[in-house]
């Protein structure tokens, strides 16, 4: 075999794929960081065309004859990436599943797990996977700006997923909706109200009352 036949690309699903490496994952989400904070690559709507080429060059100035291309390399990653980023972000919004922050893993009972990836097909392989790239993947994917100011990280999003499960004014029910009702206060504030609208009623009432008197000349 030539060299020109052995340098090809092959191109197609499953084509030249290549396992990555820690330190390359690494590199690729603390390049996509950079890139987020960049006004010039990143806007209000994502990332703008041509990014995963400067990807590229990042990665290959961190790390020199990685091979690593974008195309298909550093955008299937990317993807990939994004893709168990948003699940891992969805089903920590459903009651009972929390983050293991010290091993970077979802916790939750494994049967309830099963029955969510048959409806939830990106969640799948996430059971005992360690994704330690999660906090920053929520700087960037989550509530990020092109000035990287007012983020909340994941951590402090799965605390505050956690606070308003705790909380019953903000508690959060299984279908993912805020339950924002208090009973009690729900009952107070309809017992004021109702109290209001009796004391308005008599009010009015009294006031009819005095301006009949005044025009019946009979009333002395």
């Amino acid at each position: 075999m030539d060299s020109d036949e052995s340098n090809t690309v092959n191109r197609g699903r499953g084509k030249n794929k290549r396992p990555w490496k820690e330190m390359e994952d690494e590199i690729l989400v603390q390049c996509l960081k950079e890139l987020a904070t960049d006004l010039h690559w990143k806007g209000e709507n994502g990332f703008r065309n041509g990014y995963f080429g400067r990807l590229e060059k990042m990665i290959t100035e961190r790390l020199p004859g990685c091979g690593l291309r974008a195309s298909p390399h550093i955008e299937s990653r990317v993807k990939y990436l994004k893709q168990k980023y948003c699940a891992i972000t969805e089903i920590l919004s459903k009651t009972g599943v929390t983050w293991d922050d010290q091993r970077k893993i979802i916790s939750c009972d494994k049967k309830w797990y099963d029955d969510w990836c048959k409806m939830h097909e990106s969640a799948k392989g996430l059971w005992g996977m360690p994704f330690p790239h999660l906090d920053v993947l929520a700087e960037i994917y989550g509530k990020d700006r092109a000035t990287g100011e007012g983020v909340e990280t994941f951590v402090d999003a799965v605390h505050n997923i956690e606070n308003e499960e705790a909380n019953p004014m903000l508690a959060y029910i299984e279908g993912g909706c805020p339950n924002v009702v208090d009973d009690d206060n729900e009952n107070e504030t309809q017992s004021a109200e109702r109290a209001a609208s009796s004391s308005s009623r008599k009010a009015k009432k009294h006031k009819s009352n005095k301006e009949k008197e005044a025009k019946d000349p009979l009333q002395e």
